[in-house]
């Protein structure tokens, strides 16, 4: 779907639970709508959602160049994983001196 302005605000609620919408020109970028009306712009990164904030609040402009910040991040290591699964916590660390 190419996401516009008079586009996302013609939008109508679902009559049950929420569904999202996905951007033709950024593939992870989505705009989800919830049965209470409430419209929120998403990313999505590695099955899950991150909110960006909500329309019409934050403008689809505004909410586009945040996402493409937050990939820019994730593709360039800035933003570290807030955990770590026990199998990664329990690998050996390399061995940075070992020609001593």
């Amino acid at each position: 779907m190419a996401f516009s302005d008079v586009g996302l605000r013609s939008i109508s609620p679902p009559p049950k639970g929420q569904i999202c919408y996905w951007d033709d020109k950024l593939p992870t970028f989505g705009f989800r709508v919830s049965q209470g009306g409430s419209k929120t712009f998403v990313l999505n990164r590695k099955n899950s959602l991150i909110t960006i904030g909500r329309f019409p609040t934050i403008s689809l402009s505004q909410a586009r160049t945040e996402a493409k910040r937050l990939l820019a991040e994730f593709t360039l290591g800035k933003v570290r994983p807030q955990s770590i699964t026990y199998s990664e916590s329990t690998e050996p660390a390399p061995e940075f001196c070992t020609g001593r």
